[in-house]
């Protein structure tokens, strides 16, 4: 099974060098079906280790947006249009 996934990632990798969006969709269903047959011989549910991943991603992703919220609630407004300024004339 870990050679048919092998075999798919560079089916993918092709796919992509060539550019095309239907033949990359494709490949892509490929590699998402090997995964899934993978999860059921191994016994285990895909479904549910995907919702995990999202779950510890949505946790990562929270705590960023946090992060920065918490930063943003210490800057008063000077230092605010300060870092706006700086950011227009960085991109000219």
């Amino acid at each position: 099974m870990l050679a048919k996934l092998d075999e798919e990632l560079k089916e993918l990798a092709e796919a992509r060098r060539q550019g095309s969006r239907e033949k990359i969709e494709e490949e892509t269903g490929d590699l998402l079906f090997v995964l899934v047959n993978l999860a059921r011989l191994l016994k285990v549910d895909a479904e549910q280790g995907l919702r995990g991943t999202n779950a510890k991603f949505r946790a990562r992703f929270g705590y960023l947006e946090r992060k920065l919220a918490l930063k943003a609630s210490r800057w008063n407004k000077r230092r605010w249009r300060r870092w706006t300024h700086s950011g227009r004339k960085r991109r000219g």
